[in-house]
């Protein structure tokens, strides 16, 4: 699925892209396709479409298209799409007006490109307000600014089915906190099902329409989250869930990128659907996994 993308900031939390340093665009005229020469050699030479196959995970390719009236501009990166492909992800295709050939630097003049919006890579957004002496101004987003810091207190190496009592208090508590601040009023232990189910009232936070991103959420006590990674026969390395629940969470918020290497390893393995990620709620469905996106706890 195409779609513009509204991220967060963050460096620290998205994959380290290896970019060239050559990052200018250069457009040939007369309906050309022209590719970011920032593009590393592993990017097809022309736009790629979401779920084509591409071959190392993280790259960034951009491409643009010059028209008769405009521009198209289309910047796809390299995700995974299980736990032994990968895809791209198109997550901008849009259409500009009068976007200079190399991408425009903040505060440089944008004189003769009032009122025009710019994107270029990575994730970069410039525009030309009016005023005596215009000059661009760009931000660049990099999705993930205000997600917490994975559990430090967890080695990430560890099989989820092998957490020891301590280590699932410890991630469970850090998972509260990744959906509310701490110190929030404690969620009480609402009544399970007959069979051992939460019941959420639809309380889900649904991933989205990103193949990297394909799960829900719920938020659930502390001590029900434990109960859950318990019962566990999930043998994925904490590492794995951790990067699922981040990279739902920050799209649950309006976010398009994952964390580290998104949900589709994770999600491949056996016993781990089910284990704190539920599948992806449909639109308009009401029952997911056991009812909306419950879980098990006993």
């Amino acid at each position: 699925m195409n779609h513009s993308i509204s991220c967060i900031a963050c460096a620290t939390f998205m994959t380290t892209l290896a970019l060239g340093c050559d990052e200018s665009l250069v457009v040939d005229g007369g309906g050309a396709e022209s590719t970011w020469t920032g593009n590393s050699a592993s990017c097809p030479t022309a736009a790629p479409d979401t779920l084509d196959a591409c071959g190392v995970e993280g790259d960034i390719c951009a491409y643009w298209d010059e028209g008769e009236t405009s521009q198209h501009y289309r910047e796809c990166a390299c995700r995974e799409s299980s736990s032994a492909t990968l895809a791209f992800d198109c997550y901008i295709a849009t259409t500009l007006y009068s976007c200079p050939a190399t991408p425009p630097v903040s505060g440089e003049s944008c004189w003769g490109h009032v009122g025009t919006t710019c994107q270029s890579p990575v994730l970069s957004t410039c525009t030309c307000d009016a005023g005596d002496d215009p000059k661009w101004s760009c931000v660049a987003e990099h999705p993930g600014a205000d997600l917490p810091a994975p559990p430090a207190t967890v080695d990430p190496g560890n099989s989820i089915d092998a957490l020891s009592a301590a280590e699932r208090s410890a991630w469970c508590a850090w998972y509260d906190t990744a959906h509310m601040p701490p110190g929030h009023p404690p969620l009480p232990e609402t009544p399970l099902t007959t069979d051992g189910w939460t019941g959420t009232d639809g309380s889900c936070l649904n991933g989205g329409g990103d193949f990297f991103s394909a799960g829900s959420l719920v938020h659930i006590p502390p001590s029900y989250c434990e109960s859950n990674l318990g019962i566990s026969t999930c043998e994925a390395p904490v590492s794995e869930l951790t990067d699922c629940v981040l990279t739902i969470l920050s799209s649950a918020s309006g976010g398009h990128w994952p964390y580290h290497h998104g949900c589709a390893r994770y999600l491949d393995k056996p016993g781990c659907l089910g284990t704190i990620v539920s599948p992806p709620i449909e639109e308009g469905a009401s029952d997911g996994f056991g009812a909306g996106c419950d879980l098990k706890i006993e």
